[in-house]
């Protein structure tokens, strides 16, 4: 009897939290076994003025605990705190030019002076070295079929001495012309870039970008890439979150988006037990992750409410 009671008091204390719609298991799917979190506005970000344009790319710095916010339509990279997406700092095209003089123009084979060139006009990629402490910056090509071209490839490097320093622009240089570069990771401290379906190795001593690729996916072109130290995250444009294990680099997971109602996956971070993707649609909100478990599920019931750790 007094088990059979438990039982009723567990089950309607179960339904009680489920009518309410609290925490994470409201928006959780049962096919994907992710929850979202919370969500990060970017019209405008949390505390601030600051809009944005197009979202393009995410990465998470982890001694500041922040997110670097990549927008080629603004042409600026936002930092905005990882927790609450509070706007932090923001990195714009003109201080590019202003650190590399020669990266704000360049030869775009026409001789019309009008026609203007840049390698910072579409500021989209980024990636972070945490060993290194550098922030690595690609700007990409918007229309690589207009003639002459409006921008070119290229990367830029920016690091910090200390942890808890800002970060200091050191260099760049002109990319191999050809592949998008829509995505980028540091993985075992080598820079991976996109190419399509692929990661390629990229080297910056002699820049060059691997002709074999280290990771190919079946499941369409990669639009967004993290490191966990054990695994490569994929974000592809096909609205799947892929899961390699980089030791043998086999795949482990697959994960379908669409029950989180992301419309445009554009970029992907990924943090200590959470997943930050970009929707590229309007207006750019930025969704936090994470996966619920059975066990959790239990334990919040028992609780009254669902955790915010999903749980």
């Amino acid at each position: 009897m007094i088990a059979t009671t438990a039982s009723r008091v567990a089950r309607l204390f179960l339904g009680l939290s489920l009518v309410a719609g609290v925490g994470c298991v409201y928006r959780s799917s049962p096919e994907t076994g992710l929850c979202r979190d919370r969500t990060l506005d970017s019209k405008p970000f949390r505390g601030s003025r600051v809009f944005s344009g197009d979202i393009e790319n995410l990465v998470y710095v982890n001694e500041e605990d922040t997110l670097w916010i990549s927008d080629d339509n603004a042409n600026q990279i936002y930092q905005a705190d990882r927790d609450s997406g509070e706007f932090k700092a923001r990195l714009r095209a003109r201080d590019m030019v202003a650190a590399f003089p020669d990266a704000g123009r360049c030869d775009d084979g026409d001789d019309d002076p009008e026609t203007e060139c840049s390698y910072v006009e579409e500021l989209e990629t980024l990636a972070y070295d945490a060993q290194a402490r550098t922030l690595y910056v690609i700007n990409t090509v918007g229309d690589p079929e207009k003639t002459p071209p409006t921008d070119k490839p290229a990367i830029f490097r920016l690091r910090k001495r200390e942890a808890d320093q800002n970060f200091r622009f050191r260099n760049w240089q002109e990319l191999p012309s050809g592949p998008r570069y829509d995505a980028a990771v540091v993985a075992d401290g080598t820079l991976y870039v996109a190419v399509d379906a692929e990661l390629r190795a990229y080297t910056w001593s002699d820049n060059r970008l691997d002709g074999t690729a280290a990771i190919s996916t079946p499941h369409g072109n990669i639009v967004g890439a993290g490191y966990d130290g054990e695994h490569v995250w994929l974000l592809t444009a096909s609205n799947k979150l892929v899961r390699i294990r980089w030791q043998d680099r086999s795949e482990d997971g697959v994960w379908d988006l669409e029950a989180q109602k992301i419309g445009k996956p554009k970029g992907l971070a990924v943090v200590p037990g959470e997943l930050f993707v970009a929707d590229g649609d309007q207006p750019n909100p930025i969704y936090a992750l994470r996966f619920d478990t059975a066990q959790g599920l239990g334990r919040a019931a028992w609780l009254g409410g669902w955790p915010r750790s999903c749980p």
